[in-house]
């Protein structure tokens, strides 16, 4: 069986980065899992990917939760600036496996967890390959930088012992500069083995 490997970026957080192997046979919604757990997130919000092409226009929804929504309707600026809708496919993750929709060796994806805080990920294929025999798939092979928690609200007659909001910003960073080169960096090699 053939695995996926995926790179992870995080979208304003230029520390966070992740690589994560995933068997083709195994759905979208154990990806989200293996993503929203690396981020440390708890699994209780609602989130979405949404299959893109190469220059990060979205194609089709797989949702967390049936919302029976069957297409979803976008507004799309065109380039004289005027705006047309246009509708998009809405799947579930839990009933959609990676082989049935991944098409592009280079498939590009966002993932959207938490619609209120919007913790958006750019997620692009970098490797297909072999499994290995006794690995457990989805799995984390690379990890980088976390996602900075809110500070802690301090109650009446309370101080602060933080003198500096210094750990406010831990794991932020600069939004990269364009979204079309922004995995380009992270390449060693461009190879798929």
């Amino acid at each position: 069986m053939h695995i996926y490997r995926f790179r992870i970026l995080l979208e304003d957080n230029d520390q966070f980065f992740r690589e994560i192997d995933i068997r083709a046979n195994q759905t979208f919604e154990e990806f989200h899992k293996a993503i929203a757990e690396s981020a440390d997130f708890d699994l209780s919000e609602m989130a979405s990917f949404y299959l893109c092409d190469s220059k990060w226009n979205k194609q089709q929804e797989l949702s967390l939760c049936d919302l029976e929504i069957q297409e979803e309707e976008l507004n799309d600026e065109d380039e004289d600036g005027t705006f047309k809708k246009r509708t998009m496919p809405v799947a579930m993750m839990c009933n959609t496996k990676m082989k049935d929709v991944i098409i592009d060796p280079h498939q590009r994806m966002i993932y959207i967890y938490d619609f209120l805080k919007m913790h958006t990920f750019f997620i692009e294929l970098f490797k297909i390959r072999e499994s290995e025999e006794g690995v457990t798939y989805p799995r984390v092979v690379k990890s980088t930088g976390f996602i900075a928690k809110p500070p802690t609200p301090i109650g009446p007659g309370e101080e602060d012992d933080d003198d500096d909001d210094e750990i406010n910003a831990l794991g932020a960073g600069d939004e990269p500069s364009s979204e079309e080169g922004m995995f380009d960096s992270l390449y060693d090699d461009n190879s798929f083995n």
